[in-house]
């Protein structure tokens, strides 16, 4: 392998138009900041490093001209608080690992940078084999042998995945997943036990000059190190893919580090991982293309978790996005190992305008220990879920596309609002009761606006709006609006719910006061409950201004506008789109219709007990439900 990376100067043209081009580019320019170091043997001072693949370790580095050339010169480097160590623009270093050295200060972090222009730096976890190094296998078609002692983690053609033998095989001797190689295109197989340890794989055509082989020997590309007070912004990782390894950025045990801008394509378990480390930000991140075969939930594009050894931990993940075909796996995922110790290793977790776009029925999984606080605002989910396994979650503004973009509440105290689900098929017999699956007890399901997508086997009777794992999950649902060609309500358990369903217009052919209920099997007839479990609510078309193209706001004329009166603030909030929502009266549904008069107009009328509207555009009501359904603090 190590005559590989003498090719790197030449790989760097070749490999150019493989990153996406930036229409414009910024050209960074740093000034020289003194510093006084006083008693800092052997640690440079706070200056500004250039590394450039074209450099030379022996050069001083503190210069555009004179940069340094490896990654291993800056591992073996200690940094001053408030470095910046720059890495160029459209340079690539390939088979190396980038080591945070040093720790920063809160007001003095280390940065990871870049500078000139064109593409963001790159950094390959995969080297490059030339044809010329790979040997026919005999007696067996497509099939070439590469001796290497350097362990290889998964292969790729032209930078696209083949298979691992072993995890498709499911073999787990040597000579059967060789076997398996032989008989298989587009596979591969490491086999580091034998005498001559090498990689064979099987492209389903002669190996030659004109594809580009890569092999990825590197995990972890970029390693925060448990170093703290560090910024990696605008860095590329390529290649890193291992299976149930593989990171292109890992944060591990670290305290205020910030990843910004940053790119990981071609990965393993994880693109960005924040692990046992607390104050992370991951801002405006892209994660595409994991590695294949891993199995469901195998890998996903961002992960938060902590275990007993680091209490108190906090994420935050905001603008990021997840594209990748292969799977299944989740964009997001994360949980924690709590301990009697330390019941809660992650405190704090908010994400925040994520977007997916992935494999069918994968977003986002949040499995908590009981007592941290996650939010979930803006971002959308295309055909993927969100999934709560725990309490006290905030899912406040999402837009969930699809017939898999639903939500699913595990746990207690949960709240939904301001969200827009547009497109879930509900259908018990897959597991889906509703767009809206409600598993806990006290959860709050208010201001959203949920329309489903078309019946399921030809029968209304598969699903609903809201799902309900049984009789007593006292689930408070109000300010709706409901548009579902069937059931609004789908519960497992027979007798009278205990939910508190009010204040919600229900549109669509369906039956919104019945709640739609199986037996011991799917074999016994669904039957329905006739039993009013919603009050004060609202029939009628929701007039939305144009459905089909999926805008849901309201037209100034909708039934849905300006009904909702509680008597106190405690609904005051934010709509999907950042409008706040006014005092007194609310409208139905995720989007808020702006005020056609003002606040003081709108509440004038409630004081005197004058309808500003007629009334069968809006309600009124005293408090004594507010006090008899409180909300989650």
């Amino acid at each position: 392998m190590a005559t590989l990376n003498t090719q790197h100067s030449t790989l760097n043209t070749q490999h150019s138009t493989l990153n996406t081009q930036h229409s414009t580019r910024h050209c960074i320019s740093y000034g020289i900041v003194l510093v006084i170091c006083c008693g800092l043997a052997g640690q440079a001072a706070g200056n500004i490093y250039y590394v450039s693949p074209t450099g030379n370790d022996n050069n001083s580095g503190i210069s555009a001209n004179s940069p340094w050339q490896t990654l291993s010169k800056v591992n073996s480097t200690s940094f001053a608080p408030g470095s910046d160590i720059l890495f160029q623009d459209g340079g690539n270093w390939y088979g190396q690992q980038l080591i945070a050295s040093s720790s920063g200060t809160p007001s003095d972090p280390i940065t990871y940078g870049n500078y000139g222009t064109g593409t963001d730096p790159t950094f390959w976890g995969s080297v490059v084999v030339p044809a010329t190094a790979f040997e026919p296998v005999a007696n067996a078609t497509n099939t070439y042998f590469y001796p290497t002692t350097t362990t290889v983690n998964s292969f790729l053609v032209n930078h696209q995945f083949t298979h691992s033998a072993s995890l498709v095989s499911g073999l787990s001797t040597a000579a059967g997943n060789i076997g398996y190689v032989e008989s298989t295109s587009n596979t591969w197989y490491y086999d580091g036990s034998a005498s001559t340890p090498g990689l064979y794989v099987n492209t389903g055509g002669p190996i030659t000059s004109s594809n580009i082989y890569t092999a990825p020997v590197v995990q972890n590309v970029v390693n925060s190190n448990s170093r703290n007070d560090l910024v990696f912004n605008n860095l590329t990782v390529r290649e890193s893919a291992a299976y149930n390894g593989g990171m292109a950025f890992n944060i591990f045990g670290s305290t205020n580090v910030q990843v910004l801008n940053c790119t990981a394509i071609a990965t393993g378990k994880h693109a960005f991982a924040c692990e046992d480390s607390t104050g992370f930000v991951g801002k405006n991140l892209t994660a595409s293309y994991a590695m294949p075969d891993q199995g469901f939930g195998g890998a996903s594009a961002f992960t938060a978790y902590a275990d007993y050894r680091y209490a108190n931990t906090t994420s935050q993940w905001i603008n990021d996005t997840s594209t990748n075909p292969n799977g299944p796996y989740d964009a997001m995922y994360s949980h924690s190992t709590p301990s009697a110790t330390d019941p809660t290793p992650i405190a704090g977790l908010t994400i925040q305008n994520m977007n997916v776009s992935a494999w069918p029925d994968m977003g986002i999984g949040v499995v908590s220990s009981g007592n941290e606080k996650v939010a979930i605002t803006g971002g959308h989910m295309d055909n993927g879920p969100i999934g709560i396994f725990g309490n006290n979650a905030t899912i406040d503004g999402v837009l969930l596309t699809g017939p898999n973009g639903t939500i699913q509440l595990y746990g207690n105290n949960n709240v939904i609002q301001n969200t827009i689900i547009s497109g879930a098929t509900a259908d018990w017999r897959a597991g889906r009761d509703g767009a809206i699956i409600d598993a806990g007890q006290g959860n709050v399901i208010r201001f959203n606006t949920i329309v489903l997508g078309q019946e399921v086997g030809g029968s209304a009777a598969y699903g609903a709006a809201i799902g309900l794992e049984s009789n007593n999950t006292n689930t408070q649902i109000y300010g709706n609006i409901i548009d579902t060609p069937f059931a609004a309500f789908f519960q497992h358990d027979t007798g009278t719910p205990a939910m508190q369903a009010f204040d919600n217009l229900f549109a669509g052919a369906g039956k919104p006061q019945v709640i739609y209920y199986y037996d011991a099997s799917p074999s016994i007839p669904i039957s329905d409950l006739p039993t009013t479990i919603s009050f004060n609510e609202l029939f009628g078309d929701p007039q939305f201004i144009n459905a089909a193209n999926g805008d849901f706001s309201l037209q100034p004329g909708s039934m849905a506008a300006y009904v909702f009166d509680p008597a106190t603030d405690q609904y005051v909030m934010h709509d999907y789109y950042g409008n706040l929502r006014p005092l007194g009266l609310e409208s139905l549904g995720a989007i808020e219709v702006q005020e056609p008069a003002s606040l003081a107009l709108l509440l004038f009328p409630i004081v005197i007990g004058i309808p500003l509207f007629p009334r069968s555009r809006r309600k009124f009501r005293t408090s004594f439900r507010f006090a008899r359904f409180p909300l989650p603090a």
